[in-house]
This record gives C-alpha cells, sequence and structure tokens, in this order.
C-alpha cells in the first residue's frame, strides 16, 4: 500500500494552502485560567493490552465487535485509500471502538483553527537543511486533500531523516498520516487523549520499527489577565465592582472545591500582567525508523490552539536550533542513526521542567514567607494544593526517566543492516548509551530538586498546623482560667444558696406550718436519684455496668445482672477496674 508510486506530482514542501480560506490562527478566547487536561487513563496507553478502548463492567466487553471491512474500505484505491483509517489495516478497530476513543471528537474542528504542517529535513550527512522559502509549511486545505495526500505519497530524496510537526490535527489528516506511514492508532488516541505511553512495534530485522514515546511534562506559561476594552471605560465603575463581585465568589467556591490535580497551578507571587501558571504539556512523538532510501521520519502531535500548549511552530525552531548546536552537530555527523534526533527532542521536556521547578521553588519561598508573617487561611490551602500537585509531578517526571530508559534500550533494528558496518554500529550503541545517560543524569537531579521542594512543602505545612495547634491550646487554656473563675464564684455562692433552699422547704422541722416532713423529702428524693442513674445507665450503649453489645432489655436489667454476674461486683468491691477480667 504505502510502496505504491504515486503520479507526479508537487514534493510535498511546495504551496501553502489553507484549511477553508486564508484565515489566521484562530484566537480562542480562554477564561481566567487554563484549561484543565483530561485525566489519564494508562490501561489504554498502549497496544500491549488486549482489549483496547474496553472497561471490563461495560457491556461491549460481553459482545462481539468483529465487523467485516467494508467492500467500500477494501476497493479504496489511490487518493481515497486513507479514508478507511483505522480499521482497514488494523481490523479491530471498529466503529465503536474508534467512538469510545474519541479520535474523531478529539480533532480539531474549529474552522478557525488552521491545520498547519511544519517539517525539519536532515540531510545524509547530518546536516539541517535550512529553513528559505522552498520549504515552507503546509496549510491543508479541505477542498483539495486529495492533493495533500498526493504530496505525502512523494518519498524525500537525499535525507536521513523528515520531522513531521502538526499543529491544529484534523481528522482527514490524521487518516491520512496513519494509512501512510501504517500507524498504529494508540499513538493517536494516547496523544489526542493526554495518556503517557511508550512502545515499540512493527520490528522488522534490518529494516526498520516504530517506536512511540508520548509523555505529559510540567511548563511554566504566562496567562495574559483580562483588560476592559477603551469604550467600555465609562461603565468601568459598576462592571469592576460586579466582577470583584464575581471573581471573589468564584475564588470562594475554588478553594471549597476538591483538589484536582489536572488543574494548572497558579504563582500567586509573580506580579505582572501576566499571571504566571504552571501547566502539563504534551509531547508526543511517533517515529518510523527505516533503513528505505527515503530516509526515516518523526512525526509530533501537538493539542489544537484552544489548549494555549506547545505549538508546532514553536517545536519546529527549536528542532532546527539542535541542528546550530555543535555538540549535537558532531553526533550527527558520528552517526547515522536517525534516534539521536528524536532523543534531543526530548530535552524540550527537561528544559520546560527545570524552569517550572525553578519557578516553583521560588513560589514555595514566597508562601513561607507570608505564612510566616500572615495568618491566611487560604494559604494553608494552596499548601495543601501544592503538596498534591508535587505529587502528580513526581508521577510524570517518573514517566519522563522510563520514557529515556526506552529509548536507550530500544536500539534501532536498522543498525543491523549493511549501512553499519560493526565498528559503526558499536560506536553508534556506545554513544546512545552515553546520552541517554547524559538525559537521565539531569533528570534524576530534577527529582532530587521535586523531592527538596516537597520537603519544603511538608515542612511549612506543618509549621501552619502546629501553630495552628498552638493557637488551639492557647485558647483552651484561656477557657479553662474561665471556667475556673466560674467555679469560684459558684463555691461563694454554693454555701448561702443551700441554706436558701433549706429554709425555703415546706417541712414541720424548719416551717411550723408545713405539711410534709423531713423523712418524706428524702425518701422521695433518692427514689428520684436512683430511677434516674437507672434510666441513663439503661440507655447507654457502652458502659462497665453491663456487657458489650447487649440489647436494650438486658440493659434495663443492669443492676440485677451486674450483681449477680459476680465479676463486675467483686472488682467494684477489690476497687480493680470494672470490665478487666
Amino acid at each position: 500500500m504505502t510502496n505504491r508510486q504515486p503520479p507526479a506530482r508537487p514534493r510535498f514542501p511546495q504551496n501553502n494552502r489553507h484549511w477553508l480560506g486564508h484565515t489566521g490562527h484562530g484566537t480562542t478566547t480562554h477564561s481566567g485560567k487554563p484549561q484543565k487536561t483530561p485525566a489519564p487513563i494508562y490501561r489504554h496507553a498502549a497496544p500491549s493490552g488486549p482489549w483496547p478502548w474496553m472497561d471490563l463492567e461495560s457491556e461491549d466487553m460481553m459482545a462481539s465487535e468483529t465487523e467485516p471491512v467494508s467492500s467500500q474500505m477494501q476497493l479504496a484505491e489511490g487518493n481515497y485509500q486513507w479514508r478507511g483509517y483505522p480499521q482497514s489495516l488494523f481490523g479491530n478497530w471498529v466503529a465503536d471502538r474508534v467512538k469510545r476513543c474519541k479520535m474523531v471528537d478529539n480533532c480539531s474542528k474549529d474552522i478557525l483553527e488552521k491545520c498547519r504542517i511544519y517539517y525539519v529535513d536532515v540531510l545524509k550527512n547530518g546536516k539541517f537543511k535550512p529553513p528559505s522559502d522552498d520549504n515552507l509549511p503546509l496549510d491543508v486545505n479541505e477542498q483539495d486533500l486529495a492533493h495533500l495526500w498526493s504530496q505525502l505519497q512523494t518519498k524525500p530524496t537525499g535525507l536521513r531523516l523528515r520531522v513531521l510537526l502538526i499543529d491544529n490535527l484534523k481528522h482527514p489528516v490524521l487518516q491520512m498520516l496513519g494509512t501512510r506511514y501504517i500507524i498504529e492508532p494508540f499513538f493517536f488516541t494516547s496523544s489526542l487523549n493526554w495518556i503517557p505511553s511508550r512502545y515499540q512495534e512493527e520490528v522488522v530485522k534490518q529494516k526498520g520499527d516504530h517506536i512511540t514515546v508520548t509523555l505529559l511534562f510540567v511548563r511554566t506559561v504566562p496567562w495574559e489577565k483580562a483588560v476592559a476594552s477603551s469604550q467600555n471605560k465609562h461603565n468601568s465603575g459598576t462592571r469592576a465592582n460586579l466582577c470583584a463581585n464575581i471573581n471573589l465568589t468564584i475564588s470562594f467556591l475554588e478553594d471549597e472545591k476538591a483538589i484536582d490535580t489536572q488543574e494548572s497551578l497558579s504563582l500567586r507571587s509573580v506580579h505582572s500582567s501576566a499571571e504566571k501558571y504552571l501547566l502539563q504539556d504534551l509531547l508526543a512523538l511517533h517515529m518510523i525508523r527505516s533503513s528505505d532510501p527515503s530516509g526515516s521520519t518523526i512525526i509530533s502531535y501537538h493539542p489544537g490552539a484552544h489548549w494555549k500548549r506547545t505549538t508546532a511552530e514553536k517545536l519546529y525552531n527549536i528542532v532546527h536550533k539542535v541542528g546550530e548546536s555543535v555538540y549535537w552537530q558532531k553526533i550527527f555527523e558520528q552517526s547515522k542513526d536517525p534516534t539521536f534526533v528524536f532523543l534531543a527532542i526530548l530535552w524540550y521536556a527537561l528544559y520546560a521542567w527545570d524552569e517550572s521547578l525553578e519557578h516553583l521553588y521560588a513560589h514555595m519561598n514566597w508562601l513561607e514567607t507570608n505564612v510566616l508573617l500572615t495568618n491566611d487561611s487560604h494559604l494553608t490551602t494552596e499548601l495543601h494544593t501544592i503538596q498534591a500537585q508535587l505529587l502528580h509531578y513526581a508521577s510524570l517526571l517518573e514517566d519522563f526517566r522510563k520514557s529515556v530508559t526506552f529509548v536507550k534500550n530500544t536500539p534501532s533494528p536498522i543498525l543491523e543492516s549493511r549501512e553499519f558496518t560493526d565498528p559503526a554500529r558499536r560506536d553508534t550503541n556506545k554513544l546512545m548509551r552515553k546520552e541517554c545517560d547524559n538525559l537521565l543524569s539531569e533528570i534524576e537531579r530534577l527529582a532530587f530538586q521535586l523531592k527538596n521542594i516537597t520537603d519544603l512543602a511538608k515542612a511549612t505545612v506543618n509549621f501552619v498546623d502546629s501553630r495552628r495547634m498552638q493557637e488551639l491550646t492557647a485558647a483552651a487554656v484561656r477557657d479553662s482560667a474561665a471556667m475556673k473563675q466560674i467555679s469560684y464564684l459558684t463555691m461563694i455562692f454554693l454555701p448561702a444558696s443551700f441554706i436558701a433552699a433549706v429554709f425555703g422547704m415546706n417541712v414541720r422541722e424548719i416551717n411550723t406550718g408545713g405539711t410534709e416532713t423531713i423523712a418524706n423529702y428524702a425518701a422521695v428524693s433518692v427514689a428520684f436519684t436512683v430511677l434516674t442513674a437507672w434510666l441513663v445507665i439503661s440507655f447507654q450503649s457502652h458502659s462497665p455496668f453491663h456487657e458489650t453489645g447487649a440489647g436494650f432489655g438486658r440493659r434495663l436489667a443492669w443492676p440485677y445482672l451486674y450483681v449477680t454476674r459476680g465479676t463486675g461486683f467483686r472488682q467494684t468491691l477489690r476497687g480493680e477496674p470494672v470490665g478487666v477480667i
């Protein structure tokens, strides 16, 4: 399928075409903070799982999903053979499974979001082809998809590697890329659903393979605050008060809701027109390593413009900077293995991690200072939120480490081809291990730095908690002192109150005109006291005077059972704790 020679067409780099006209990138309005990322479903990350995008408790697990590939998919030829992807190449990816994984739903649908394909070419000698007017990015035109398919079919010449970076991926483009390069659908599903993954597939000895690395990393970004337009300045006072009230309400509600580690983290210590946020970004790479003369290919997926994450244009410029590095240029000249470019792109995530942890450490110092000087309860809530985020960041950093280790332990099958001599193969493997170890060493440094920040957050939270306990203890001491004073006052007035109560009794021994006697008073008082004690102990579910778990009827008979039981009565007489056998 992929080896069919296409008709003569202009090469892939030519002609800038647009998706639904010559509109620029859509400027999607955003809320007060970055959009949170979806929680990753790790069990659907790689093709090794035998039940892709099926849950064990779902009805789909009990039903058969086998669907024959339609004749339309089988007979699709030429410029339309990509329309059946993924089922045309992967038969178990039926319509229901495609719907569940949201492969279509998560693709860009906004007509203002222009699908654009950037590409970086690495020549046979390891040099990066410089940007020029002849290799401008390709703007996809929905009305001429056949032309795009023809361009994708055209095999480049004289290249070691081509890097394709896609902004605002549209579903037809996804189908074309998947069909052209025979890409396992899990690359698109893990990328579109923000699921970290790493796996190798399509391994052919001495010919090549496919490797996928999808990882989430943390990046610091400025987020512009909303600014009122000049034409509404005459209403600025009323609107400002209204917005302030709304923001206060929203802030209160956000503080009350549960902690969500998928949310971005605001760095309030930064005072500028643009707030600083720590947000999760995505680096999704799929590499086709091939000994074919047309070279290997790296495909980089980038979230839609509404996510405000790393764009293909930004990563395109960064990848070109790799070609300008003297250190990496020597590596590309020493070894023909295109995987070194793949490894170099992973350094982008490390740079983002490093900058983010620097800002986070400064923010933690600011929080600690404010905790020491103030008694703001919101700071405690923020510290607990940061603690939860730090634990999540530790898991993301561990995924990063595993991804680099995966690249290190997955050598390219093309190293076994005739293109590489034994000395060249040994040198390449040694160089790959060295560069992977360099990156792993930096990740280990970041992990240590993250642990220090986590320890600082724990220490600050413990300090806040200890200070709050100290305040509660001081309040309890004050209450105890007040109760003492009340007790002293009671002791002063108690004798007088007792004498007044005695002289007010209507008994003959005290008042000659009384109708009752002290004996009657004592009998009635003792009887009601005993009745009250009996009822109070009967209604208690746990008491030393009756057995644990006794019913209400047995609890009513507790005086008799307590005496006849013998154990509790004898212990009471001996002065031992009741209930201990």
